[in-house]
């Protein structure tokens, strides 16, 4: 939906590092004149299924060459990625403490998530990251992303 926030690391530096921002078809014309404005490129769905704009966005990462692909979403948006197998590798960062005033309430998980082969896990900072692929073998691999036409 464009909410990505103009004030962002992400987009002040558009100019310097290109970025790419996928948006649904029921994004803001507004938003998405004022990211372009700021530097940021545009890739605008023309449907609202989760798992064909999945296969849209592969499709138009391939055609730029793009090998790589960080996905940060929420359980929604990770469920459709599993769903269409197209992940093949996970970074799992875990935060362990807590902020607010609110009773801690775990988040929402995706309902069909694959058995990880558990790789390496270390700590950043304060927080741990869990990094691993799934067990079964993705559709697309991270090299054959720039080849591959999901038509």
């Amino acid at each position: 939906t464009a909410r990505l926030p103009l004030s962002s690391r992400l987009v002040q530096t558009a100019i310097e590092a290109p970025l790419l921002i996928a948006v649904g078809p029921q994004a803001s014309d507004e938003q998405i004149a004022l990211l372009k404005q700021a530097g940021c490129d545009i890739w605008k769905s023309q449907t609202a299924d989760s798992a064909e704009m999945v296969k849209g966005l592969l499709q138009e990462l391939g055609q730029r060459q793009l090998t790589n692909l960080l996905i940060e979403g929420g359980p929604a948006v990770l469920e459709n990625c599993f769903a269409t197998n197209v992940i093949d590798e996970v970074w799992a960062f875990i935060a362990p403490r807590f902020s607010g005033g609110k009773p801690l309430s775990l988040p929402r998980l995706p309902a069909t998530l694959p058995d990880l082969s558990l790789e390496t896990v270390r700590q950043v900072g304060d927080d741990i990251l869990i990094c691993g692929r799934p067990r079964s073998k993705p559709l697309v691999t991270t090299c054959q992303t720039a080849a591959v036409d999901l038509d």
